[in-house]
C-alpha cells in the first residue's frame, strides 16, 4: 500500500469540494484552520467514505466547513464556523470498521490510539472497510474526542466547546 499523508490528502479534498480558491484565501488567512483541518485529514484520510454520500468523508467535512463562513475573512466569528463545519459530519465514521487485512486477518483501527493515517502506513496489508457501526456513541461525543486528538485547549477554549460538538446535538 502505498503511503499517505495529511498534506496530499488535503489539497485532494479540497479539489474534489471545489473549494480551491477559497481555500487559498483562507488558509493564508488563518493558518491555524489550515493547520487543524490537516490534523483531521490525519484521522480521516480520503480513503474514508461518507455513508450517506458514498463520497469522501473528508470532503464532505470540507464542504460543510467552506459552507458555514461567509466571505468576509476579517471576521473572527468565521473561523469557529469554519470548525463548526468541518466537525459537524465526522460522525458518521463510526457507521464504519475499518482495519486492515493481512494474510487472512484483520485488524481494526482503534481511533482511541492512533490516526487512520499512521495506522494505514504502519501496517502491510490492504486497506478494508466495513458498513457496520463501530460501537454506539452520541455524535457529539465523537466530535468532542475528535477535537481532543486534532486541538489543544487553548483552541478549544478560544473556539468554544459549543463551535466544536455542534450543540444542536445536545
Amino acid at each position: 500500500m502505498m503511503e499517505i499523508d495529511a498534506y496530499h490528502e488535503l489539497n485532494k479534498a479540497i479539489k474534489a469540494s471545489g473549494r480551491k480558491k477559497e481555500a487559498s484565501v483562507w488558509f493564508s488567512s488563518w493558518p491555524n484552520i489550515r493547520e487543524l483541518a490537516m490534523r483531521l485529514t490525519e484521522y480521516i484520510p480520503m480513503c474514508v467514505p461518507d455513508v450517506e454520500t458514498g463520497r469522501p468523508l473528508l470532503v464532505r467535512c470540507i464542504e460543510e466547513a467552506f459552507d458555514a463562513i461567509n466571505m468576509d475573512w476579517l471576521n473572527p466569528e468565521n473561523e469557529k464556523k469554519f470548525i463548526s463545519g468541518l466537525m459537524k459530519p465526522t460522525p458518521s465514521i463510526l457507521n464504519l470498521r475499518i482495519g486492515i487485512t493481512h494474510n487472512g486477518c484483520f485488524t481494526p483501527w482503534n481511533p482511541a490510539i492512533e490516526s487512520l493515517m499512521k495506522f494505514i502506513n504502519s501496517q502491510p496489508g490492504d486497506l478494508t472497510i466495513i458498513e457496520e457501526p463501530f460501537f454506539d456513541m452520541p455524535p457529539y461525543e465523537v466530535r468532542m474526542i475528535l477535537a481532543s486528538r486534532i486541538m489543544d485547549m487553548i483552541d478549544i477554549n478560544r473556539i468554544g466547546i459549543k463551535n466544536v460538538i455542534c450543540e444542536q446535538d445536545i
